[in-house]
């Protein structure tokens, strides 16, 4: 089956976000305003300030096998996002 093609529509606020239409279900990238990009980027360079932190309590070999993670991603993309907390967790 063909995937449907993306909508690009221009936000007030200058960002853009993509719509497309999919069994009935709208797929939306809602934009972020300046202070929730602020705050998620400081919890990002956090995240990796603390990776950095802790760098030498990591194994420095891969604990798995190669194919791993490819077995665990779903087929498509999620139609809705999650939290940052979660994609840090």
């Amino acid at each position: 089956p063909s995937s449907p093609s993306p909508l690009i529509v221009k936000m007030e606020n200058g960002f853009e976000s993509m719509e497309s239409k999919q069994d009935g279900e709208i797929n939306c990238l809602k934009s972020m305003d300046a202070e929730q990009l602020r705050e998620n980027a400081h919890k990002m360079v956090d995240f990796i300030a603390d990776y950095y932190k802790n760098l030498e309590t990591f194994p420095v070999l891969s604990q798995v096998e190669p194919g791993y993670l490819g077995k665990l991603l779903p087929d498509s993309a999620p139609n809705h996002p999650e939290s940052l907390e979660n994609v840090l967790a």
